[in-house]
């Protein structure tokens, strides 16, 4: 094969915009093996390295007697049934036989590094990084995967056909979650479970993981004193917050409209923000006050309320001072 390819020529300029290519994939996984196997190349490293290694003893890539009665028969139409044979020098390209199952071993061992001493946890990050932004500017492929952002996600796909046989394999190593699809004659399957996998289950997902994370908000046993509206001075558009019961929650209102800083009682006169579950994850990290801690003076000893709290991210100082305004129509004392 090697020398087939001593008179091929290049068909894209190295250092351009990358193309997909089997010839390159085996070609790269042959040498590799060739350089790294210890005598038993690219199949044998594998075997040793990484189907040993995480238990994947349904995966090979032999047919034998026995893996061929446990393969289904691929077909493309009622009456065109699809022959199934070993790869040989392809092999590096996909041509391993391989279940459901032993996929969710690989995919469990690369989204657990901590516990796992095969993989560095900087091997796992390249493998599962980003290499290259298309054209268009929404899709972006790595090595080997074909990547999207969906919402705030970066949604790692591969795609697989072979005459007669389909796969899809899903993977989102922050949340450790995985989706493997191989099946016969399925490509319209295939191509429905990768959009549904996007828009319908991974948005219901993510709500289930918000709502088993949301924090269990306290309320202080008086919440009288805090009631009220404060204003601010040098913060451009924030004029002032106010602080008000909604929903059996003490929450900030900012400039009178929206709801959306959740004050949770920490100890006497001191609480911190919770941001809820709506909010847009990147909405959170650039409003930089989850978790804030909000800090009240003691009530007046004239009327009960307090007339001051402190924020100490809301400025670039590190310190900023709402003052409670008196006599204003939200003031709980009216």
């Amino acid at each position: 094969m090697i020398q087939r390819l001593r008179n091929l020529s290049l068909s894209h300029e190295p250092g351009k915009e990358p193309h997909y290519s089997n010839l390159g994939f085996a070609l790269l996984g042959q040498v590799l093996g060739e350089r790294f196997g210890n005598g038993f190349g690219y199949e044998g490293w594998i075997k040793n390295n990484i189907l040993s290694t995480f238990g994947m003893s349904d995966t090979t890539f032999t047919l034998d007697d026995s893996v061929k009665q446990r393969i289904p028969v691929g077909y493309t139409s009622k009456t065109e049934f699809a022959g199934i044979q070993e790869w040989g020098w392809l092999n590096p390209t996909g041509g391993i036989f391989s279940t459901v199952a032993d996929f969710a071993k690989l995919e469990v061992a690369l989204f657990n590094i901590d516990s796992n001493k095969y993989l560095s946890k900087a091997l796992a990050e390249a493998f599962f990084a980003p290499g290259y932004i298309l054209r268009n500017g929404k899709d972006v492929i790595g090595t080997p995967w074909e990547m999207i952002i969906s919402d705030d996600l970066l949604i790692r796909r591969k795609f697989g056909y072979v005459n007669g046989y389909s796969s899809l394999i899903v993977v989102i190593p922050e949340m450790k979650l995985a989706f493997n699809l191989f099946c016969t004659n399925c490509r319209g399957l295939q191509s429905k479970l990768n959009v549904e996998f996007a828009t319908t289950f991974l948005p219901a997902f993510k709500e289930v993981l918000r709502t088993a994370l949301q924090q269990k908000i306290r309320v202080p046993p008086d919440p009288k004193p805090y009631i009220g509206v404060y204003r601010v001075e040098g913060l451009y558009d924030l004029k002032f917050l106010e602080a008000k019961m909604k929903d059996g929650s003490l929450v900030l209102s900012i400039n009178g409209e929206n709801d959306v800083f959740v004050l949770n009682y920490t100890k006497p006169l001191t609480f911190r923000i919770v941001l809820p579950s709506f909010i847009p994850c990147f909405s959170i990290f650039t409003l930089g006050v989850d978790n804030e801690p909000v800090v009240f003076d003691s009530p007046s000893k004239k009327d009960g309320l307090s007339d001051k709290f402190t924020m100490y991210g809301a400025a670039p100082n590190g310190r900023t001072f709402f003052y409670r305004v008196r006599n204003s129509n939200t003031d709980s004392t009216a």
